[in-house]
């Protein structure tokens, strides 16, 4: 018999399970040039779930950051490029009625 401490943790582990599933279904019926695909979800051997994505190079946080340490200021011209395709992702979640809760320069992933 379980205890109530083990309940606990079998739910919020279901409800990762099925929230993760749930982020990737959604991902696969997406089709905008701004919003990176998932290819596979799996779970590690320690239990840990695993979401791949499609293949970028980097994030916004490190193009930041290689941007630093040239010395040099980051483009203007750049800076908007980024930021429209930002906002026609974010718009076409909204289109999707799809909130995302985590957006910050470590999650914005590039291809160049």
């Amino acid at each position: 018999m379980l205890s109530e401490d083990d309940k606990k943790t079998k739910n919020i582990d279901e409800m990762i399970k099925k929230g993760i599933i749930n982020e990737v279904v959604i991902n696969r019926v997406m089709n905008d040039e701004n919003i990176i695909r998932a290819e596979d979800c799996f779970m590690t051997h320690e239990g840990q779930y695993c979401i791949v994505f499609e293949k970028m190079e980097r994030t916004l946080e490190k193009r930041i950051e290689q941007e630093k340490e040239t010395g040099k200021p980051f483009p203007e011209w750049k800076i908007w490029v980024y930021f429209l395709q930002i906002c026609r992702g974010v718009n076409y979640l909204n289109w999707m009625n799809i909130i995302h809760n985590d957006l910050h320069a470590e999650n914005i992933m590039l291809d160049g």
